[in-house]
């Protein structure tokens, strides 16, 4: 079966107050706040048919310091990111 990695591009808005949500193919990926550890972003990368694709590489780019953190996904495609500033916007992408 041949892969294909879809390039996804999100920019996630870490704001202060609640939750925020935002769709990446389909998928909900959610940032919240965790108390003293940051927010995280969860989600999960599907195929164009919308099935979960394992191994794929998901990026997030810190754009105040350009750094850029990777996650393989799991065999349902989910991917997760912890500790992130609550002061900085990220790009994620696949």
């Amino acid at each position: 079966m041949k892969r294909s990695f879809l390039v996804m591009v999100a920019l996630v808005m870490l704001v202060t107050a609640g939750a925020t949500q935002l769709a990446l193919l389909g998928t909900p990926a959610f940032a919240d706040k965790s108390q003293d550890q940051g927010r995280n972003v969860t989600g999960q990368v599907m195929t164009k048919s919308e099935t979960p694709l394992p191994d794929a590489v998901v990026y997030l780019k810190n754009t105040k310091t350009l750094t850029i953190k990777s996650f393989i996904t799991e065999k349902d495609g989910g991917y997760r990111f912890h500790g992130l500033s609550p002061n900085i916007d990220y790009e994620i992408y696949a």
